[in-house]
């Protein structure tokens, strides 16, 4: 290994360590229930150190701390800086929890776009629930209740009777009024 080569390894190591304490002080802020210095923290890892998962996750726990304040448009940002930063499973997670966020503005164009962006078959659960739920805001009830029954096939557990529930209210919805 040449010099050059371990000076670039040496710097590596430095950067994810460096990231890597700031991460576990975030970590502390938020079990402290201090919103402040997860916030300043975060911000601070994510400008010296955008490029690492700790600077991901860090900006998650930032989008819901702003989310527990009632700061959804913060949350936004950080959550949209995800969608932009990062990759996979991270990436994903933060698409949904934009997409919910602009579907609870009222902004459906926007969350189905956000939507199409996601990968991963792990999400297609979440992925189906949302996109019904935006389709339901939409007026689209026949298509909300395919997509909730997609989203029910692939769930278990309190999710499942939940989406059902969610299927049931439609179907009730759905039914004519009688007339006297």
């Amino acid at each position: 290994m040449c010099s050059s080569d371990l000076y670039w390894y040496q710097h590596q190591k430095d950067m994810s360590h460096n990231a890597s304490q700031l991460y576990a002080k975030v970590e502390n802020a938020l079990a402290k229930k201090d919103p402040e210095t997860v916030l300043e923290t975060g911000q601070l890892l994510i400008k010296d150190y955008g490029r690492t998962t700790y600077a991901v996750m860090a900006a998650m726990t930032m989008a819901k701390v702003e989310v527990d304040a009632g700061r959804n448009d913060r949350a936004k940002d950080q959550l949209q800086w995800v969608v932009d930063h990062a990759e996979g499973g991270m990436q994903d997670t933060a698409r949904i929890r934009l997409a919910r966020l602009l579907l609870n503005d009222n902004k459906l164009q926007e969350a189905s776009h956000l939507l199409k962006g996601i990968k991963s078959v792990a999400y297609a659960a979440d992925y189906n629930e949302l996109h019904a739920d935006i389709e339901l805001a939409k007026g689209n009830k026949t298509q909300a209740r395919e997509l909730y029954q997609l989203a029910l096939n692939g769930s278990t557990g309190l999710l499942r009777d939940f989406l059902q529930m969610k299927i049931d209210n439609i179907a009730v919805d759905s039914k004519p009024t009688e007339t006297k």
